[in-house]
Order: C-alpha cells, then structure tokens, then sequence
C-alpha cells in the first residue's frame, strides 16, 4: 500500500507500507541498487530508529503492514 503524506517539515513523501519483512527486505536490497537518477530513493524506513516504534504504532491504527519506506513524493 503507498500513501501520500507530508513529513515533519511540511514536505510531500509517498510512503510504502508493507505486511512481510521479506517483502520489506527485497525492497531496500532493490532500491539500494538502483540508480537514484531513474527511481525515487529512499529518504527513510521503518527500521530507523528514530521512526521504527511511531511507524509500526501509526501502520496497525490504518490497517496497513508494520514495515516500510518513505520516499519522496514524485508524480506517480
């Protein structure tokens, strides 16, 4: 599930919300390799520790998956 939010300065991300670890896992291994001019980075993830216990409380209050990543907000 991706979302649209707005982080702590006011700025738009998308954040992928994910119920599996492996499926959390294979994404930050993908995007981690990928080329930055052709695919939106990462600019946080659920493992963080500054995010990590707000993010997992935050995804179970909408029904969505405890791990995730959070990347700017592109046009689609």
């Amino acid at each position: 599930m991706v979302q649209r939010g707005v982080d702590a300065d006011g700025t738009a991300v998308a954040i992928k919300f994910m119920a599996q670890r492996s499926q959390f896992e294979r994404e930050i291994h993908a995007r981690r390799r990928m080329d930055p001019r052709f695919v939106v980075g990462m600019t946080a993830t659920s493992d963080d520790d500054a995010l990590a216990p707000r993010f997992a409380r935050e995804a179970e209050k909408l029904g969505y998956g405890p791990f995730g990543i959070v990347m700017e907000a592109a046009d689609r």
